[in-house]
């Protein structure tokens, strides 16, 4: 169990477990935020989805089989950029500066892809695909940065 020395309505988390050989697992009081077989090693948001939008983030569950790491920061420890084209793998959150409205996502993976992007003023479940995945989405236009959350399991892009 890991405490925090104060509550968090959003936070990045980054966790990896190397050496890990079965199950992953890093739960918020409601909120299942990373679930894997094997080795680890992502970023992911806590305040985007399910209970965690209303519930501030005081303390996480790991279970792991050996040993591991985790940074819990703010929305400035996202990877920034400035625009598109942006590519990964993995789980990651990226703060875009200047975002378009639409984009093209990629996937290569064999597990689920969700992708949710964030605005000043909405926040959306853009896709949730499994396997891999080729297509067009809209995105929140506010005219200001937007918080991208991805859920992968191989390469992506957002062009």
């Amino acid at each position: 169990m890991v405490r925090l020395d104060s509550p968090r309505d959003i936070a990045v988390i980054t966790f990896e477990c190397r050496q890990c050989s079965s199950n992953v697992v890093v739960k918020a009081d409601e909120d299942l935020l990373v679930n894997e077989i094997g080795r680890y090693s992502g970023t992911t948001m806590y305040g985007v989805s399910g209970a965690s939008t209303t519930a501030p983030l005081t303390r996480l569950q790991v279970n792991a089989d050996a040993a591991w790491t985790m940074t819990i920061g703010g929305l400035d420890t996202a990877r920034q950029v400035a625009t598109a084209p942006v590519e990964g793998s993995g789980d990651e959150v990226v703060m875009i500066e200047n975002p378009e409205d639409v984009a093209t996502l990629t996937h290569d993976g064999e597990s689920n892809f969700a992708v949710w992007a964030v605005s000043g003023t909405d926040s959306d479940l853009v896709v949730n695909e499994i396997g891999s995945y080729s297509g067009t989405v809209i995105l929140p236009d506010d005219g200001g940065r937007m918080l991208v959350v991805v859920e992968a399991d191989g390469n992506w892009s957002m062009r």
